[in-house]
């Protein structure tokens, strides 16, 4: 059995999808210790909630401005 340049090109893929991944998913999860340890309620917590009420959904849109 021989190997051709396209073996180990795909071979080659197939190894840097893989590392790319696992750094990833490393990145990921030391992100989210490091944030989990900043707030005191945890990773849910550390981020802003933003609540937008419409006060009035029936009202007509506001016109775009013009150049």
């Amino acid at each position: 059995m021989t190997f051709s340049i396209r073996d180990l090109f795909l071979v080659t893929m197939i190894v840097a999808l893989a590392v790319g991944w696992w750094l990833d998913r490393t990145k990921l999860a030391h992100d989210m210790a490091r944030l989990s340890k900043l707030s005191p309620t945890g990773v849910q917590g550390s981020f802003p909630r933003h609540d937008y009420h419409v006060s009035n959904p029936s009202a007509p849109a506001p016109n775009p401005l013009r150049p």
